[in-house]
C-alpha cells in the first residue's frame, strides 16, 4: 500500500510540476512575472549580469507584480551602474500601470523587417531590437512575438 500511495503522488506531483520543456509562446514566461532575481539571461555561452539585463514583476506592494518590467544596460552590453545607464520596457496585459506605461504592448505581432537579434536569451525566449522602433524591444519565442514599450520614465510607487 505505501508503494502505492508513493507511485501516486510521484504521477500527481509529475502532472503538477508542468511539462519539462521550454514554454512556447511569451507569454508563457510572464504568466505570472518571475519576482527578483527575475529570469536568467544568457548571451552565447555565458550568463549575464542582472545589471545588464533582467526581467522582473512589478512590485507586489503596489499591486503591479502581474506586470513584467524589462530593464536593458543602454546601449546593450552594458552592464549598468546606474539606472541612467539603463532603459526599461514594459509588459502590461492587465493594465496595472499608471496612463501611458500600458500603452504600445502588441502581443502575437510580426518583427519588424530591420529587427535584429541581441543573442540575449532565457531558455528559448530571445530579445530583438530594430532601429525602426527605438521606442521598444520585441521578445520572441519560435514563431511567437511581443512588442514591448519602452518606458521613458522610471517606475516608482509610495
Amino acid at each position: 500500500m505505501r508503494l502505492l500511495l508513493v507511485a501516486v503522488l510521484a504521477l500527481v506531483g509529475g502532472a503538477c510540476a508542468g511539462s519539462p520543456t521550454s514554454p512556447d509562446q511569451v507569454r508563457d514566461y510572464f504568466s505570472p512575472p518571475k519576482s527578483s532575481p527575475g529570469l536568467i539571461w544568457t548571451n552565447g555561452d555565458r550568463q549575464v549580469d542582472a545589471a545588464e539585463v533582467n526581467t522582473v514583476a512589478g512590485p507586489e506592494h503596489c499591486h503591479w507584480d502581474s506586470a513584467a518590467l524589462l530593464y536593458i544596460g543602454w546601449p546593450p552590453g552594458t552592464v549598468a551602474s546606474s539606472i541612467a545607464q539603463a532603459r526599461l520596457y514594459v509588459r502590461d496585459p492587465e493594465g496595472v500601470l499608471p496612463g501611458e506605461l500600458r500603452k504600445g504592448l502588441r502581443q502575437d505581432t510580426a518583427l519588424p523587417a530591420d529587427a535584429r537579434d541581441t543573442g540575449y536569451r532565457s531558455e528559448d525566449l530571445q530579445l530583438w531590437l530594430a532601429p525602426s522602433d527605438p521606442d521598444a524591444v520585441y521578445l520572441r519565442v519560435d514563431r511567437d512575438v511581443e512588442r514591448w514599450p519602452r518606458a521613458n520614465a522610471g517606475i516608482a510607487c509610495a
